[in-house]
């Protein structure tokens, strides 16, 4: 298990472009020399330090424990950075990524199940699940325009 997530550690790491002092530094650690060991699966992490490194690289713990399924990564990462976000803004990037997730797979069932009334029901269900995505989509879409517009008006540009 320890190569395992040695390895999750290193691969997280060089995706943020972040070296092994960088590393130590943000557990108290003098040098780079005992992040080497633990990527190189040598030495145990502390399940304290695993939750510092997983803040820091923006990867839930779970993703630490080799889930291997890229598009799984995907939503890991995603909701790992929707966490650290404020709660109350939250609630719409939840629901954009549960839609997302939905939609897709609903929409790989559609392509195997015989048309049938199973596969009526599966669009049923996609119908209420774009709907379902699209209405924090729109919410987001309102805010990100309001936003936009508050900046211009600070940056002069409504004149």
């Amino acid at each position: 298990m320890n190569k395992i997530i040695g390895k999750r550690i290193k691969k997280a790491r060089e995706k943020t472009k972040l070296k092994q002092q960088d590393l130590a530094n943000h557990l108290g650690h003098k040098t780079s020399a005992s992040i080497s060991e633990i990527e190189r699966g040598k030495v145990h992490i502390s399940g304290n330090d695993l939750f510092k490194l997983a803040n820091l690289l923006n990867k839930p713990i779970e993703y630490f424990y080799g889930i291997d399924n890229e598009e799984e990564e995907f939503f890991e990462d995603l909701k790992a950075l929707i966490r650290k976000m404020p709660k109350e803004a939250q609630e719409p990037f939840k629901q954009l990524a549960n839609g997302t997730r939905d939609i897709q797979i609903i929409s790989e069932a559609l392509k195997t199940t015989p048309q049938n009334e199973r596969q009526i029901e599966l669009m049923r269900d996609f119908h209420q699940k774009v709907l379902n995505y699209l209405i924090p989509l729109n919410t987001m879409r309102n805010q990100g325009l309001e936003i936009k517009s508050t900046i211009e008006k600070a940056l002069g540009f409504d004149e």
